[in-house]
């Protein structure tokens, strides 16, 4: 039986813009906010000595608190934005968790002491894009995604090395012959980046030749898709 989750959270913000629009040169728009969240009895999911297997148990007092901040704006055929999300997410009680795939735990045990972090989410992330508006219809346009590194799930006491950071960029291109047709074509992962996307701990012994208990989840390769959308009254 699990306790009921009581969380608490409070979140401020402004946005607005800066200057005047004048010749080719549009007004900036920008958003700032903080926030935070206190829950009382979280829900944890608690990993099993085998991948993919594990329970639910309350976790006592977990914290979340950041500031997000972005900006866009336009200058002449070109349109452009950026995006920044910092996150601190801990646990806030003291917690003896079984880690029976935790190369660090102590009779198949892992403490983990107020602080420190959750696994799973990373602590600061970017993103940003900009977009050429080539001739009438036509748009070519960047974007990329930053992240930066989060501890693996089964690993709540912080004490292994963290699933790494990655940046990935993507491209797009559109046509709209007319307003209800829009050709495409983008492209996903343009630098090919080997990246995970999470990562849990378990025993490899039943299924590989290994003694390492990390899993990461991959992320996607370099990709290219067409097609079309088309908008009916």
């Amino acid at each position: 039986p699990l306790a009921q989750v009581v969380g608490r959270a409070v979140e401020v913000g402004l946005r607005g813009t800066l200057g005047k629009r004048a010749r080719r040169l549009a007004p900036l728009e920008w958003s700032v906010a903080a926030f935070g969240a206190r829950n009382a009895d979280d829900i944890l999911f608690v990993a099993g000595s085998r991948v993919g297997t594990g329970y639910f148990r309350n976790a006592g007092t977990t914290q979340r608190g950041g500031a997000e901040a972005g900006v866009n704006g336009e200058i002449g055929p070109v349109e452009w934005r950026v995006a920044y999300l910092f996150v601190r997410a801990t646990f806030e009680s003291t917690l003896a968790l079984p880690g029976p795939s935790h190369p660090d735990a102590v009779a198949g045990v892992i403490r983990v002491e107020p602080g420190d972090r959750i696994p799973g989410i990373p602590e600061h992330s970017l993103k940003g894009g900009v977009t050429l508006a080539v001739v009438q219809g036509w748009k070519l346009g960047m974007s990329g995604v930053a992240q930066s590194q989060h501890p693996y799930r089964g690993d709540e006491a912080n004490s292994l090395a963290q699933v790494p950071g990655h940046v990935v960029l993507s491209a797009l291109s559109s046509y709209r012959p007319f307003d209800a047709l829009e050709l495409f074509v983008k492209a996903e992962n343009l630098l090919g980046t080997d990246y995970e996307t999470f990562g849990l701990l378990g025993d490899p012994s039943a299924v590989l030749a290994t003694d390492n208990p990390r899993f990461a989840g991959p992320g996607a390769p370099f990709g290219v898709w067409a097609g079309l959308t088309l908008e009916t009254p």
